[in-house]
């Protein structure tokens, strides 16, 4: 009926209206910035979300919408936001928990949040399997599922390797690694707010695909089983693109005494150093002199400009290609240097 698709349409007119604004700024300024860009990308996944809210209403479900920008509270790192744990833990169950309660289906946005003042954030490409997990441990869920077009994680990408065989199981250390070494199946860090659960309060994911069993596809969890005698392949994962850079302040603080001083000096070239460009990094490692930073090399225009506003001098590498070995050398308890090696 009309009255169904009458809220959803308004809520499609208001977003064209503030999108038309935001480009008209644009325009004027001619300058897009992070914070506004993060405002143009979540009009996508708010507009998404109305016609998918209209749909389900059309199938006679009970589906209220919650912004992810009042649960999911983050830092003002635009572009490449980082969860506040602690303030998600506390407004998800407040919000979530009573419509739960009433028996109604609860739909809203990945890959956004907000800030504690308001303002509108992202937390990096693809990251919905992140905002998923972070839902997932504030409301203490058995399982997360996420849904792919393909089923589970596989022991290499399935469009260059085609007898890439499924995974079945993974820790969550294996799966952090997994992702921040270029599985297209995972967002890097999706795993990561589950980490810290205990025995008694777990939370496990699961990867898969509509067109197989429920059941199937990756489990991850915090135990991979039986303890390993000797390494044990899991995959293999390639990352392409990789923009090598080194940075050093332009006044360098390296200190006289290198051996006692290597904390502290590595603490005064990094302090400045935007957070998402050190924990979302393929690698980082302090010289003598500099640091290297192997990036995502989508992700260098906005980490050049955080860079050299912060006073740090750059040269960049040629775009480099990783391929990476994953083993599984004793079991869920390995950290990650472990698996590294």
């Amino acid at each position: 009926s009309v009255g169904v698709y009458e809220r959803p349409i308004q809520n499609l007119h208001g977003i064209e209206k503030e999108v038309a604004s935001l480009g008209e700024g644009v325009t004027i300024t001619r300058e897009l910035s992070p914070r506004t860009l993060d405002q143009c990308l979540a009009k996508g996944e708010q507009f998404a979300t109305y016609l998918i809210f209209a749909a389900l209403q059309d199938k006679g479900l009970k589906v209220v919408v919650c912004d992810a920008r009042k649960m999911v509270i983050t830092n003002a790192n635009f572009t490449s936001a980082i969860p506040d744990m602690q303030s998600i833990a506390e407004k998800i169950p407040q919000i979530i928990l009573p419509i739960l309660a009433e028996g109604k289906v609860i739909l809203t946005q990945g890959f956004i949040g907000g800030t504690v003042e308001g303002e509108t954030t992202t937390m990096g490409s693809e990251s919905s399997d992140l905002s998923a997990t972070l839902i997932g441990k504030a409301l203490h869920a058995k399982e997360v599922v996420i849904w792919k077009s393909v089923p589970g994680i596989f022991t290499a990408d399935p469009e260059l390797v085609p007898k890439a065989k499924p995974i079945r199981h993974l820790s969550f250390e294996e799966a952090d690694e997994i992702g921040r070494r270029g599985v297209r199946a995972l967002f890097q860090n999706v795993a990561r707010p589950l980490l810290d659960h205990t025995l008694d309060d777990h939370t496990d994911l699961r990867v898969t695909a509509p067109a197989i069993k429920p059941l199937r596809g990756t489990t991850i969890s915090r135990t991979t089983g039986n303890p390993v005698r000797s390494p044990k392949p899991i995959a293999l994962a390639l990352e392409q693109n990789i923009a090598t850079i080194y940075v050093r302040k332009a006044q360098n603080l390296r200190p006289k005494r290198k051996a006692d001083k290597q904390k502290e000096w590595l603490h005064k070239q990094s302090e400045g150093i935007p957070a998402f460009a050190l924990n979302r990094a393929f690698y980082y490692w302090a010289s003598d002199s500099e640091i290297t930073i192997c990036f995502r090399r989508d992700e260098r225009r906005q980490l050049f400009r955080a860079l050299k506003d912060a006073g740090y001098e750059i040269t960049e590498e040629r775009p480099l290609a990783a391929l990476s070995l994953l083993v599984r050398t004793r079991d869920a308890a390995q950290n990650l240097s472990a698996i590294r090696e």
